[in-house]
């Protein structure tokens, strides 16, 4: 944690000695919450223009790295590495929390660049390289939904990305998964 800022810092627990280490920096939070991955199953209540809108909340993705691993397929002939997947992991919970049109990079289960609210997937991961700089050569990228033509992995090969994760389910995939192969990126559904 050394060097990079951190306003809050949340988790269910902390191991001894944890909080005392995090006491010297001066402007961070620490909130302990033991329910943080409870699933919570009452309805999310949202304002709109003459009246309210109640949602199934959007629970948490899941902490289980296997059982996340065993939804997922890889669809490349590239297989990503060990490190790559622990990355694509980390990426795809970040991008849960980022709206619209979500893109997240990352290395190192640190988040590079994030691209959000933009008018298509292109441009959110033309942001997210550009935040991630020369950095991004060799990172993973995450998108918070279906990639649906072949130029998002064209760009995200000429920012370094080395791997993708997305959910699949456009009518192009094949079109999608002929560029991963193209540019040499792992793509995993």
């Amino acid at each position: 944690m050394k060097g990079v800022f951190y306003e809050v810092l949340l988790a269910p627990d902390f191991e001894a000695g944890v909080i005392d280490a995090l006491a010297s920096r001066a402007k961070l939070r620490v909130l302990r919450i033991p329910d943080l991955y409870k699933r919570v199953e009452q309805p999310d209540i949202r304002t709109v223009s003459g009246g309210v809108l109640l949602q199934t909340p959007n629970h948490p993705i899941s902490y289980d790295d296997k059982a996340v691993l065993s939804e997922w397929k890889v669809v490349s002939k590239k297989q990503p590495t060990e490190a790559q997947m622990s990355d694509l992991l980390f990426a795809w919970r970040v991008s849960k929390h980022i709206k619209s049109n979500a893109i997240v990079v990352a290395s190192g289960k640190e988040l590079l660049g994030m691209g959000a609210g933009q008018p298509n997937r292109v441009q959110s991961i033309r942001l997210a390289l550009k935040h991630a700089g020369d950095r991004g050569k060799g990172s993973v990228l995450a998108s918070d939904a279906f990639m649906p033509f072949a130029d998002n992995i064209e760009i995200a090969s000429q920012g370094g990305v080395a791997a993708v994760v997305q959910p699949g389910g456009s009518i192009r995939d094949s079109e999608v998964i002929e560029a991963a192969d193209k540019y040499g990126i792992a793509l995993v559904f």
